[in-house]
């Protein structure tokens, strides 16, 4: 009596073949017609895999989330740990935007209608009566990702009470949210100039974040002041750890201004920044080496070996690290990883 013998239904990568593979034995079983199609599926899927691969290295080159790209990198390179199936379908989603991330505010729910942006961030001079320095932009103004960012216009020429030359909008949130939730230890957000703005010391742009007992702590941007003149998308990447003393465990509101948050007696100039795509990150390799193929802040075997398993290919490549990007893993490739053997970047933040 013949024995039978279950063949996978999502064969699993081979950490030898970088492929799609069953096993020999299994392979005999299904005949010339339908081993040449699975062997077509698995080359599909290999390539499916790769490509989805190289999106994620091309979004996060020089600053990509450790855990998810590791963890992306692993199931590529071994069939012990996920079927390709739960790659695509479930990795996918995490790992294909920009790496891991909780989003504080993307800006992509408020409407004109039942959920507008003034019930969420509001004015921090309340009294002051006339419209909000801020608004909801959509295309032909400047949007990050997805159909909206916000517009906030900075007057700090204008003595809003009392000697406070400063501009600041915040958003409260109904509960305390716990910002270390997952691990997360970075706060990110892009922003968007426009030519002539005023930028200097009376304009310094901050964001400030206040804990459930009131405490409230700024960070200034350390970036080149004049970056909010700039009209191009710039990301802005702040430890949650600089905001001393607040507890990151529980955050009521984020503030954005221009000026001092706690004092600013001196007259400034005025402007317009976007900002959108509020988000939280966890730990990063801050300027990873290109030759650090699995991310693992660190150039080593392991990068040697995704390389070997590439050699001489010509499609679908992550190893392709020459300058001048010529579509083959060879000589020239070995050479740039050689060149960054060893090189080392500690995680941000520790």
């Amino acid at each position: 009596m013949l024995e039978s013998k279950k063949i996978a239904l999502y064969p699993a990568l081979s950490a030898d073949s970088n492929s799609m593979a069953g096993t020999a034995d299994e392979d005999y079983h299904l005949g010339p017609v339908r081993k040449a199609r699975l062997d077509a599926t698995r080359r599909r899927f290999r390539t499916l895999l790769r490509n989805l691969w190289r999106k994620v290295l091309e979004n996060q080159r020089n600053f990509v989330s450790k855990e998810c790209c590791k963890i992306w990198r692993k199931s590529i390179m071994s069939g012990k740990l996920i079927f390709a199936v739960s790659i695509v379908f479930l990795l996918g989603p995490i790992c294909a935007g920009l790496a891991d991330f909780i989003a504080v505010d993307d800006f992509e729910s408020y409407n004109d209608s039942n959920n507008v942006i003034y019930d969420t961030w509001y004015n921090s001079h309340i009294m002051i009566i006339g419209p909000d320095p801020f608004w909801l932009a959509t295309a032909p103004e400047p949007v990050h990702t997805g159909d909206q960012s916000m517009g906030f216009f900075y007057e700090n020429s204008n003595d809003w009470w009392s000697g406070h030359y400063y501009s600041e909008i915040y958003r409260e949130f109904p509960v305390a949210q716990d910002w270390n939730e997952q691990g997360m230890k970075v706060l990110r957000l892009y922003f968007y100039g426009t030519a002539g703005n005023a930028a200097g010391d009376t304009e310094q742009m901050y964001v400030a974040l206040e804990d459930n007992t009131t405490y409230i702590a700024a960070v200034d941007y350390d970036g080149d002041a004049n970056d909010v003149q700039i009209e191009e998308w710039q990301q802005w990447d702040m430890a949650l750890s600089e905001f001393t003393d607040v507890d990151a465990n529980s955050i009521k509101k984020i503030y954005i201004g221009f000026g001092d948050h706690f004092t600013q007696p001196i007259p400034g100039g005025d402007g317009i920044v976007y900002f959108d795509d509020i988000r939280l990150y966890p730990p990063m390799c801050i300027n990873a080496s290109p030759a650090d193929l699995n991310c693992d802040c660190i150039v080593n075997y392991k990068d040697l070996r995704i390389m070997a398993n590439e050699w001489l290919h010509t499609t679908d490549l992550t190893a392709d690290l020459y300058v001048d990007v010529d579509n083959i893993v060879n000589l020239l490739d070995y050479a740039v990883l050689a060149n960054q053997w060893m090189d080392q970047q500690a995680l941000w933040p520790p």
